[in-house]
């Protein structure tokens, strides 16, 4: 039998990839598949799940910019920068010299072309934190590449290994992106601002425009990963194991009705925000605008009806986790 890649872990246990799937094996179950004295692994991947499942990225069309191998490579040589006195150095330094930035810079001619990459270079500083933080922990990431989250391009990052790390190193992992794209726009602005001060400065604020929207508690932002991590869940959609005890379910809910009213008041809000929008491109010909309209209402109602649907499901879960079940019969939905 095929056993597949074999690795150890920095807290004794074993990290076991097999057919795309990774499983977390324990120290001594380990030793023995390593050294090939355990013929019961047939019937223990019968029954295992893949550990990992919890850190699948939300984004469609997923389409790779980075392969793993390189990501890893580049990661690797950085990751003390992923300590936790690190990503606060990083942060602090990253948001003075922003402030500074701000303050002495004068209006002037922008440059799109220079905002755009400027912002492109700090997302993927964003997307190399999270590797480097997860390499630090003993993980390895996946691939860093773009896809489309509802209407929006992302970028995103396979760390799916955080899973496998204790409380305390998924949760640097969850912050440690969001640390450097605040010391990238800092150093990135700073440098930029010597020849083009308010391209710099716009870029800022998309930037920490960028960071404030993954600090939301939704559903595949890194604010959303940091409660599902301190409150133990596999992720915010996630239903509690039956033996969780009472504290821990009051918590999960909490966390999940807090990501509710803010997927809530994104769905209200989304529609005045296309309306400015639609304000941009009603200055054409009436084909266009009348196109243009039919095109944003459309989006508007897809985006809001799946945002609807994952409110109901949070507050589905949280009745649940309080004991409310009662009310709204269970369904347990096959996860992929």
């Amino acid at each position: 039998m095929e056993v597949g890649s074999l690795r150890a872990l920095p807290d004794g246990r074993w990290l076991l990839r097999r057919f795309g799937r990774r499983y977390v094996l324990p120290s001594e179950l380990g030793r023995r598949v390593d050294a090939g004295e355990a013929p019961e692994l047939d019937a223990l991947f019968s029954m295992c799940a893949d550990r990992t499942q919890r850190r699948s990225f939300g984004p469609r069309w997923k389409r790779t910019v980075l392969p793993g191998k390189i990501v890893v490579a580049a990661a690797d040589r950085v990751q003390a920068a992923a300590s936790w006195p690190a990503l606060l150095a990083l942060t602090t330094a990253g948001g003075l010299a922003i402030a500074l930035l701000q303050a002495n810079v004068r209006d002037g001619v922008v440059h799109p072309v220079v905002v755009g990459l400027l912002v492109a270079f700090c997302a993927l500083a964003h997307e190399f934190g999270h590797a480097t933080a997860l390499i630090r922990g003993g993980g390895q990431p996946g691939d860093i590449g773009v896809g489309v989250m509802f209407v929006v391009p992302v970028l995103w990052c396979d760390v799916s290994e955080a899973a496998l790390l204790v409380r305390r190193d998924r949760v640097r992992v969850d912050l440690a992106g969001v640390a450097w794209q605040i010391g990238a726009a800092g150093a990135a602005g700073a440098i930029v601002s010597v020849w083009n001060g308010p391209s710099a400065v716009l870029a800022v604020k998309a930037v920490l425009a960028a960071v404030a929207w993954s600090l939301l508690p939704l559903l595949r932002t890194d604010g959303a990963w940091v409660l599902a991590d301190l409150v133990g869940l596999r992720d915010l959609e996630a239903p509690l194991p039956r033996d969780a005890g009472r504290r821990r379910r009051r918590a999960a809910a909490g966390v999940r009705i807090v990501a509710a009213i803010v997927l809530t008041l994104v769905t209200a809000a989304l529609p005045w925000r296309l309306r400015g929008v639609a304000g941009l491109l009603w200055n054409g010909p009436p084909g266009v605008d009348a196109f243009a309209t039919l095109a944003l209402a459309a989006v508007a109602v897809v985006v809001s009806v799946a945002l609807g649907r994952r409110v109901a499901g949070l507050l589905h879960l949280a009745a649940r986790d309080l004991g409310c079940s009662s009310l709204w019969p269970a369904r347990e939905r096959p996860r992929p």
